[in-house]
């Protein structure tokens, strides 16, 4: 083992240009293998010395009752600037109450100026301002005619008996909405066709005069929701539009149409659409787009799909019912897209609430937003560099408890999901002006000013910033596509509790996608835990997308080693016929549980058996380049078998993968609350390796060793649920340190006095004097105390140990702190583990510590309650600010624990870097 000195650490990064050190807090250990760095040159192996704006985290902006001013706009774009934000989205939502600005109609002249000077501000800074379609959602404002708002059916039963002295005519009636048509028949739960009666004009108006019998009779209405926009703003409350009319949609951007041409050349970056979360279940010429899709007439079949029997027919009512919605609602998106392209803006599409299949319609937008894999599988396939998620929606519960460390930890997982635009749910705008806590967003986190973190805030979004960048800059590397069965899904009456006249909706619920069907999870847990890369694609990809190039599955856009299909009962015959087609040309094809049948197509109450799926059948059983599976974990088994190798840990790490100028990059997360010294084996092979703390921003080489089978092994140290960042290699990489040891020489306690300074909430300062720690709830005057409290302390050293490099270590702290060594800034304690590298500031002989701690927001809101009187700005009832804890109760908050709580220790490591 070498020992390397400091100033032979220096002179390499003098020799390189880089300025690279070694992670101080990294903890990543060493070992005797190939030399993971090579000659040295200038480019940064991570890029994160040239992060752009789109790589930083953005905020909803919530612009509550558009109560703002061009002063406020402009100041909050600046501290949102200083503070590491990127991409702002501006939402006009419902007002609060008593704002110390008056309420600006949504599209209003003042509005648009308004909005001119945040885009003119967001130009300047270098801020991408996005605004979202409407002042709500689903999209819809006060100007969408009646004629082009939400639609849904509405039906009513009857029993008559009709001969020629008892004529029975069925009319439309003033007050009631259109009837769409009548069908009669003898059993509405029968499993006859009902007989459709054609209407006739009835002194000018429409009628549908009833044939002789006993009947059933079902009349069907074309009916509005009545749904408006949901906490819309003031001058955006009006109807849903009708998603699926083209003409609802022409209805919708006429305003918008006439702010954009007021803003020229200025513009939005992207237009957004958030989460449909409707209710429309029909549109005008649904059943002839029905009779187009399906082959025959839903008319006469009515009465069955209300039926809810769950018999073979109708399931199939159901499920062609759905398959319509999906197309409908994917032109719409295709449409949106076009309008907003055409007038020189991208978009951000929300694909929750959609009906069909999540890859089809986010591969139609310019930016794929919500939860990967579906989003970063769609932005894949269609070649797109940005996924977006709308993060920490509902926050860690409420508005008041949201720490940086808690949104870090949720944060990784988005970003080993594939989401590489994060933008934070929300911002509230709050003027400087507004007495404390300020307006609230009733479903977010709150990453305002007027938290007590937001000083630390920078260092949570420079962190997501180095991960988003290198998730930006790499091209994907999935191994396989997995077919996600929105046929089956469009199968299952009911579920998720949706009734007739709905189409099934992708909703984060149970019942929905992100519960999907048991082999389903069962595959994505199989190939996750043996570190299989996947991508999700759809029956509709395969029809139009796939191709066969160089033996290997051609989708959109990318290449796959196979396409793998968990327990799919039904696919289109179209993509029965097209994955044969593919399996004879050469492309692997994985059947877990079953070969699928192919859709019935035509009238729903007939018997019919299809030969589609025979071919497909007759090749999984010879089991060439289509295999017919027993379980979903043969799948990995299967893959790895015929030479697709796995890596990672289960159940220890979690990997994401990528591709950066013909290297490996990896993402590697502790999944444990345990430190990590390990060899982690990896699917691709190199002779260098570097790891970068994204942390920290600090940059170490990695040993390398190649492993058996093909690979490489590359030795890390991770701390308890930290994330780390990994470039492999065949070419030398920029020099860097080697990786510091893992455990320290020495743990030296801080166990001198403390001086506490801080400013109370009515401006005084205040200070205290102490010799042990502890919470600020234990003192009366800082018990209900949300905001900073500085910590200073003095320790010597000796002139040979301030020639070691020393880390300090504050053990338990509430929550977050920013850290000065002899008036040297040295950066913020946020996350765990909570250390920082005190080398760069150190002296010999008296050195004066400084810890700036913030805690949460909750003590104070715990003070006002206990005050009384007027203070909350929101408009919402208690049980609307509800989440993972439940809805928010005040008056049962008590106050946190909160500052610095130890033990504080300095840790000494007898060397800087060596191996």
């Amino acid at each position: 083992m070498t020992t390397t000195r400091r100033r032979g650490i220096g002179a390499a990064i003098r020799r390189t240009g880089t300025g690279f050190l070694a992670a101080a807090a990294m903890g990543l250990g060493g070992a005797q293998a190939t030399p993971a760095v090579g000659p040295a040159h200038r480019q940064h192996p991570f890029g994160w010395d040239r992060i752009g704006v789109e790589a930083r985290p953005g905020g909803f902006w919530w612009w509550l009752g558009s109560s703002v001013s061009k002063p406020e706009i402009s100041r909050q774009l600046r501290v949102l600037k200083r503070a590491g934000f990127g991409a702002m989205l501006v939402c006009p939502i419902y007002a609060y109450k008593d704002p110390v600005l008056p309420a600006i109609p949504y599209l209003s002249d003042q509005w648009i100026g308004m909005l001119r000077h945040t885009l003119e501000e967001g130009r300047r800074l270098g801020m991408p301002i996005d605004m979202t379609m409407g002042g709500g959602w689903p999209m819809g404002g006060p100007w969408v005619t009646r004629a082009n708002a939400e639609r849904d059916w509405r039906f009513e039963t009857l029993t008559v008996s009709v001969d020629a002295a008892r004529p029975y005519v069925v009319q439309d009636a003033p007050g009631k909405d259109p009837i769409e048509c009548v069908t009669v028949c003898r059993d509405l739960k029968g499993a006859d066709p009902a007989l459709v009666v054609e209407p006739s004009m009835v002194d000018g108006k429409r009628a549908w005069p009833l044939p002789t019998g006993q009947w059933k009779v079902l009349v069907v209405r074309m009916g509005y929701t009545h749904f408006d926009v949901y906490v819309g703003g003031p001058g955006g409350v009006g109807p849903v539009i009708d998603y699926w009319s083209p003409a609802a949609l022409a209805n919708l951007v006429e305003p918008l149409d006439r702010m954009l041409a007021a803003l020229r050349p200025l513009r939005p970056r992207a237009a957004f659409c958030d989460s449909y979360e409707g209710r429309q279940g029909t549109t005008p010429g649904f059943l002839s787009e029905f009779q187009r899709v399906n082959g025959y007439d839903l008319r006469p079949y009515l009465h069955q799909f209300l039926a809810e029997t769950g018999t073979p027919g109708n399931v199939r009512l159901w499920h062609d019912y759905r398959q319509v919605c999906a197309g409908l609602h994917i032109d719409f998106v295709k449409r949106w897209t076009a309008w907003a392209r055409g007038n020189g803006m991208t978009t951000r599409y929300q694909y929750m609430g959609d009906p069909a299949n999540p890859v089809d319609t986010s591969m139609q937008a310019g930016i794929h937003e919500d939860s990967a894999p579906f989003s970063s599988s769609a932005a894949h396939l269609a070649g797109h560099r940005l996924v977006s998620h709308e993060t920490f929606t509902w926050g860690a519960g409420q508005n008041f408890i949201g720490s940086l460390d808690w949104f870090r930890k949720r944060g990784d997982s988005d970003i080993l999901a594939g989401t590489n635009h994060m933008i934070y749910h929300g911002v509230p705008f709050t003027p400087a002006a507004e007495p404390w806590p300020g307006p609230m967003y009733y479903a977010g986190g709150n990453f305002s000013e007027t938290q007590p973190w937001f000083p630390h805030i920078r260092s949570l979004n420079d962190y997501f910033a180095r991960l988003q960048h290198l998730s930006q800059s790499a091209e994907p590397d999935p191994d396989v596509l997995v077919i996600w069965p929105e046929h089956d899904m469009w199968n299952k009456p009911n579920l998720g509790g949706f009734k007739w006249g709905q189409p099934f909706v992708w909703r984060n619920t149970n019942s929905g996608l992100e519960r999907p069907t048991a082999a389903m999870s069962a595959l994505f847990e199989a190939l996750g835990g043996s570190g299989i890369r996947y991508d999700i694609g759809s029956d509709r990809l395969i029809c139009e997308q796939a191709s066969v190039v160089n033996g290997r599955l051609r989708a959109g856009k990318m290449t796959y080693r196979a396409l793998v299909l968990p327990d799919v009962e039904a696919m289109s015959a179209r993509a029965i016929a097209r994955m044969e087609q593919l399996a004879r040309q050469g492309a692997t094809i994985l059947f877990v549980g079953r070969v699928p049948s192919a859709v019935p197509h035509g009238l729903p109450l007939v018997q019919k058996t299809s030969a589609a799926s025979a071919g497909l059948r007759s090749l999984a059983a010879v089991g060439a380049d289509a295999v017919l599976l027993a379980k979903p974990e043969d799948a990995p088994k299967w893959l790895a078998a015929h030479g697709l190798r796995t890596e990672g840990m289960p159940g220890v790490l979690t990997l994401w993968r990528g591709r950066l100028g013909g290297d490996a990059i990896y993402f590697v997360k502790n999944q444990t609350n345990r430190a990590q010294r390990l060899w982690v084996p990896l699917a691709r092979s190199g002779r260098y390796a570097c790891v970068g703390n994204p942390r920290t921003g600090q940059v170490a080489s990695a040993a390398v060793r190649s492993r058996p089978g093909g690979g490489s092994l590359v030795r890390l140290s991770l701390q308890p649920t930290e994330m780390l960042t990994i470039r492999l290699s065949a070419k030398p990489l920029p020099a860097a340190p080697a990786q510091p040891e893992a455990e320290p020489a020495e743990v030296r306690p801080l166990a001198a006095a403390w001086r506490m300074a801080w400013t109370d909430t009515e401006g005084r300062p205040q200070a205290r004097s102490i010799t042990d720690l502890r919470s600020w709830t234990e003192w009366p005057d800082l018990e209900l105390f949300s905001g900073v409290v500085t910590y200073t302390t003095e320790f010597d050293l000796s002139a040979g140990d301030a020639r070691q490099r020393w880390l300090l270590d504050v053990g338990e702290l509430r929550e977050s702190a920013a850290v000065t060594l002899n008036g040297r800034r040295l950066g913020d304690l946020w996350t765990t583990p909570f250390q920082v590298d005190l080398t760069p500031a150190l002296r010999p002989g008296r050195n004066r510590l400084s810890l700036a701690v913030a805690n949460l927001a909750q003590n104070r809101v715990v003070g006002l309650v206990r005050r009384g009187g007027p203070w909350q700005k929101w408009n919402l009832e208690e049980n609307d600010f509800q989440g993972y804890c439940g809805p928010l109760r005040l008056s049962s908050l008590t106050p946190l624990p909160s500052g610095l709580l130890g033990p504080v220790t300095l840790l000494r490591f007898a060397q800087v870097g060596g191996k």
